[in-house]
């Protein structure tokens, strides 16, 4: 008989570098499943934290306590409706009139 190229000998030296190479990536995953899990259970406890926080926290229940306070409506001869008096009106038009009103 001949010898086979590529023999027994071959075949058991990449079987062994096989077995080893199973058992690294075998333990890289046991690894990374365990953080896996771990981020998993972090992620489970900030969705709990977070629903807890924000249970009951609705417009139909939040009373404007987070919205800015109210500024009542005036009215400026030059801007018409908004937030200022004619009276205190700093960039007025020719013409202006302090007094003026809405009605």
């Amino acid at each position: 008989m001949s010898t086979i190229p590529g023999g027994l000998a071959d075949n058991q030296t990449n079987l062994a570098e096989t077995l080893q190479a199973n058992a690294v990536l075998t333990a890289t995953n046991t690894t990374m499943s365990t953080q896996l899990a771990q981020i998993m259970q972090g992620m489970q406890l900030l969705q709990t934290q977070m629903a807890v926080r924000h249970t009951g926290d609705t417009p139909t229940n939040v009373q404007g306590s987070q919205s800015a306070p109210q500024v009542p409506w005036m009215y400026c001869w030059t801007h018409g409706k908004c937030k200022h008096s004619g009276a205190i009106c700093k960039h007025k038009k020719e013409g202006h009139k302090d007094d003026a009103t809405m009605e």
